[in-house]
This record gives C-alpha cells, sequence and structure tokens, in this order.
C-alpha cells in the first residue's frame, strides 16, 4: 500500500503477516465495519460534534479505520484545514478506503496498512479517534500505551468501545442468546467496564477521562446480518479459548442467518461506551 508521505512511512511488516485467529473472518470483519459504519453513523456524528468543535485545524489519527468511513466523517466536520490520517491492517479495507478518497477528491485525507503496535508517524497527532470491539484486544494495556504515545501532550483520545454482548432481540431466538453468551466471555475477560477502562487509562497518562454509555437500540432489517457477522468475527478467539466447537458454531452460524431475515425479528445495535480523555 501506499505510504502517508515520505514522512508517514508505512509499517515495515505491512500488516500482512497474519495469524489463523485474524484471517479466519476476515470477509466478514470487512462486511461488520461498512454494517457498523451505517449502524453508529448518527450517534457517532452527534458525539464527535461535541467534542471536536473546538478543533479547526492540526492533526488528527484514526487507528483501526477500515474502508475510511470513519475518517471521512471526521473530514466532513472538520474541513480541509484538519488533515486525517488512518491505519489499518487489511489490505483490502485500506484499498477501498483509497479508491472512496480519489472518488470524493479529499487530499488531507491519507490512509496507509499498517498496525498500531508498531505505528511511528514521527510527530504526535492532535486528536484519535478509534473504535474497537470489547473483546478484540488481547493486550489493552498496550493498546492504550500506543494511543498514548502517537497523541500529544494537549491532545483529545475520542475512542468508542462496542460491546456485542449487549445485542438485543424479539422474538427469542436460542442461536441469538448463544452467540452473545459467548461473545460476553470474551469481553469479560477485558473488563471493559467504565470504570475498569478509566484505571487503565490514567495507568497509561491520560486526564480528564469522561465515559457515556449509548444503549442500545433496534435498527433497520437490513442490518440484522450484524449478528452473524459479529459471531464469524469471534469465532477464532472462542474456539481458541475452549467456549465452544467448530461444530457447534457452524450451527449457530446457520441458525441465526435464518432467524436474521424473518420478517418479525428485530435486532438492536451493540452497546457502545463512548470515551473522551486528555492526555499532559
Amino acid at each position: 500500500m501506499m505510504n502517508f508521505q515520505n514522512t508517514y512511512p508505512q509499517h515495515p511488516e505491512g500488516g500482512t503477516n497474519k495469524g489463523e485467529s485474524y484471517i479466519l473472518g476476515a470477509a466478514a470483519r470487512r462486511a461488520r465495519a461498512s454494517l457498523l459504519a451505517v449502524i453508529f453513523g448518527p450517534a457517532t456524528r452527534q458525539w464527535l460534534e461535541k467534542h471536536l468543535t473546538p478543533l479547526k485545524e492540526g492533526r488528527g489519527f484514526h487507528p483501526g479505520s477500515g474502508g475510511g468511513e470513519g475518517a471521512f466523517l471526521l473530514a466532513s466536520l472538520l474541513g480541509e484545514k484538519t488533515a486525517i490520517y488512518g491505519i489499518d491492517e487489511d489490505a483490502a479495507l485500506v484499498g477501498a478506503a483509497l479508491q472512496e478518497k480519489a472518488r470524493l477528491g479529499l487530499g488531507y485525507v491519507h490512509f496507509a496498512q499498517a498496525r498500531l503496535a508498531a505505528w511511528n508517524a514521527g510527530q504526535p497527532y492532535d486528536f484519535i479517534y478509534t473504535r474497537i470491539q470489547a473483546a478484540a484486544l488481547p493486550a489493552p494495556e498496550a493498546w492504550l500505551a500506543s494511543l498514548s504515545r502517537n497523541l500529544k501532550a494537549g491532545g483529545v483520545l475520542l475512542a468508542e468501545v462496542i460491546k456485542p454482548s449487549g445485542f438485543r432481540a424479539y422474538p427469542y431466538n436460542h442461536a441469538f442468546a448463544r452467540t452473545t453468551e459467548l461473545i460476553g466471555r470474551l469481553e469479560a475477560a477485558q473488563t471493559y467496564e467504565a470504570e475498569q477502562l478509566s484505571g487503565r487509562l490514567q495507568q497509561a497518562g491520560f486526564t480528564d477521562i469522561v465515559c457515556t454509555y449509548a444503549a442500545p437500540a433496534f435498527i433497520p432489517p437490513a442490518c440484522n446480518p450484524i449478528a452473524s457477522l459479529s459471531l464469524e468475527c469471534c469465532q477464532a478467539e472462542i474456539l481458541r479459548c475452549g467456549h465452544s466447537n467448530r461444530e457447534e458454531l457452524n450451527a449457530l452460524l446457520l441458525e441465526l442467518r435464518t432467524y436474521e431475515q424473518q420478517e418479525d425479528c428485530l435486532i438492536s445495535r451493540p452497546g457502545v461506551l463512548q470515551v473522551r480523555a486528555g492526555i499532559d
């Protein structure tokens, strides 16, 4: 993938050395990223508007930028005086983001394929925006340390922590209930509740921490596949932890996809913890 500019080098590994847990469900992660942008778009925009209003110029960083939806949202809120830099490990998603950037003609939005853990911009950013899955980070302390390292003194971190176990659905369905249970076990290991996350942020050097929770809300039927996609994305970790087996997961996915297509099926978006923090 192309570098941002000469001063923004691509991570030397290029994000290409993937383990089984990354490769399994790659297509599902890409599809889920697009759906999440639709599902959370209005709530995320309202939240970002509130906290980014003072920033009319500078440099913003969006790790885990996926297909670029979040970066383009930031650009629409802040305008061309604020340069936005997005990175993602998935080459396909970065390629899609670069194509959309070219279509929109946004010269101040940049993308590169890279890993956050080893990213070195050479100059810290004025703000960072990221959206993560609560069950997807095996080492949250290292993640927060990487964010802190890339944020300049006086900068702002804006992070959305999605909790897929917070799904709701009607009418009752066994596969849906079992899915939220399995994903909930992964989340429990990370303890991404507001109190624990605030403590971890403080340990990483962040201050002025404000956590708000956006409760689940029902989504349009076209977005219902977010449930099965979430299970697909988590299945490698579920298997690794021994919470289930491949036979059960295949059966759950089959039943869940059928359930998602029922005319009377109502599924909510996941709950999301929205976190704002500064750094001295």
